[in-house]
């Protein structure tokens, strides 16, 4: 009876085993198919993963393209409106010149016809003491002829210089001092500038020599002047007060005015492209100042261009210091290249 019952409970302990066998045998196989399935959706998911990625690539290749396409197109646009501002710069100070040669001319016309009027008969009885007296008149109106003359070369000479400096593509040892005394002569030739500012000018004793295209300087020189100009439009008073210096291995300019000064919070962004506190011309509806917003943005590139940099100096109500640093250029003094 004992043997009987162990031989069942052996027979029973086998028969659970085999079953548990053959569920573990199950539970192996599901778990060979689940991992199948897994490793599937992984290679599906890294094929889908890839396949998004070389997409994204390509995408992102793309939008490079358009960005070096739209960079390009912005930087050709911005060199015409560079540019065209230059030339409405040069005609409006041409402009101004033409304009101040009538007074030199009037001077040399009306000496002339006073000349023909007093010249005397020889036919007179008293032609001899005619003639002295028209030799003494004569030279008062030759001096103002001459004077005249005088004038209108200086003013013709400045132009062509300008227009020479501003059409040359070919670096220029210069003398900032000089260049800067010549692009101011030829300032003179509007007449807010001549008449209705105050200027202080302090240079330099000794030349301040740098390497650099003569017509980029004028222009970044030209463009801070007028900037200046601009500030002042509502003041009674105006000043502009320009300088020059020597810092370490860097020349610098300066040019400060009177005017209200910037606000700290555009002189973060005063240096943007298309950045501007003016109106633009376009929606301008007095003779308010102008601007398109690529002055001052022109003038830094430029600037950064010869390794240098411009520093603005404003504090609200106490106007405006612009101050542009280029690096020295060691050179012979009789090497020093004169325009």
């Amino acid at each position: 009876m004992y043997d009987h019952e162990d031989s069942f409970e052996v027979d029973k302990l086998r028969s659970q085993i085999r079953h548990l066998r053959n569920e573990l045998d199950l539970v192996r196989e599901e778990n060979e198919a689940t991992t199948l399935n897994y490793y599937d959706l992984y290679k599906n998911l890294e094929n889908q993963v890839a396949d998004r990625t070389n997409e994204l690539k390509k995408a992102m290749e793309t939008i490079d393209n358009y960005n070096h396409k739209l960079e390009a197109m912005l930087e050709e646009r911005t060199r015409h409106l560079i540019k065209t501002e230059r030339h409405a710069a040069f005609s409006l100070l041409s402009q101004g010149i033409v304009h101040n040669l009538k007074n030199p001319l009037s001077i040399i016309s009306s000496a002339t016809q006073l000349l023909k009027l007093a010249k005397p008969d020889p036919n007179s009885a008293d032609f001899e003491q005619e003639n002295i007296e028209f030799m003494g008149r004569m030279d008062k109106h030759l001096d103002k002829i001459e004077k005249g003359t005088k004038q209108m070369l200086e003013m013709i000479n400045s132009l062509m210089a300008k227009s020479k400096n501003d059409t040359t593509e070919e670096l220029a040892i210069v003398d900032i001092n000089e260049l800067l005394q010549k692009e101011i002569d030829f300032l003179n030739a509007d007449p807010i500038f001549k008449y209705k500012i105050e200027k202080s000018i302090n240079f330099f004793p000794m030349p301040l020599v740098v390497e650099i295209l003569p017509g980029e300087l004028s222009q970044i020189f030209q463009n801070l002047v007028r900037n200046a100009m601009d500030a002042m439009y509502l003041n009674e008073y105006r000043k502009i007060m320009i300088e020059t210096g020597l810092s370490g291995g860097e020349t610098w300019f300066s040019i400060k005015d009177n005017g209200p000064g910037i606000p700290q919070e555009n002189q973060e962004k005063i240096f943007d492209p298309f950045f501007s506190t003016k109106l633009r011309a376009d929606k301008n509806t007095n003779d308010e100042p102008t601007g398109t917003g690529l002055g001052l943005h022109m003038c830094s590139q430029m600037v950064e261009n010869y390794e240098g940099h411009i520093e603005l100096n404003s504090n609200k109500g106490e106007g405006a210091e612009f101050k542009v640093f280029l690096p020295k250029k060691e050179i012979k003094e009789e090497l020093l290249v004169v325009n």
